[in-house]
């Protein structure tokens, strides 16, 4: 899959693969730095998980207790930051399916709102699904909704 470019503003959602040969911005959201992650990117989770143990094997199982309110808002900081920049803007996690449509959804809603022109993160979603048809859509993930 390729990393796809979420209308005009310079910002583009995709995977770790994409990232690994970016040539421009990174910002990774994923809970856990990969080790092939580029020296540029910078690392934001924005994912709270819990880990337990599951039985004798030692296996360690691990849960998405849901999105952090404050790692979102940064993301759309760097976002509006970085997006304004001479080079182009990669948003990644893992597949590109999950995470990272989730930090640019929710800084479309957030830079909308704060732009006079209110959305719900549903049309958020979809309007970076419309660039981004992989996406899968997490709504029990944001516990608090963006302003």
């Amino acid at each position: 899959m390729t990393a796809s470019r979420i209308s005009d503003f310079n910002v583009w959602v995709g995977d770790l693969e994409d990232a690994i040969n970016w040539k421009g911005n990174i910002i990774c959201v994923l809970e856990v730095l990969p080790e092939r992650e580029p020296v540029n990117a910078l690392w934001i989770p924005i994912i709270k998980m819990s880990w337990k143990n599951r039985g004798e094997e030692n296996w360690t199982a691990g849960y998405i207790e849901g999105a952090i309110p404050q790692q979102l808002d940064l993301v759309s900081e760097k976002i509006e930051l970085l997006r304004h920049q001479d080079k182009p803007l990669l948003v990644h996690c893992g597949a590109g399916q999950e995470r990272s449509p989730l930090a640019v959804a929710y800084w479309h809603q957030k830079r909308m709102n704060d732009n006079g022109i209110g959305i719900g993160i549903d049309e958020a979603y979809k309007f970076v699904k419309s660039y981004r048809k992989e996406t899968i859509e997490h709504f029990e993930w944001l516990t608090e909704k963006p302003d």
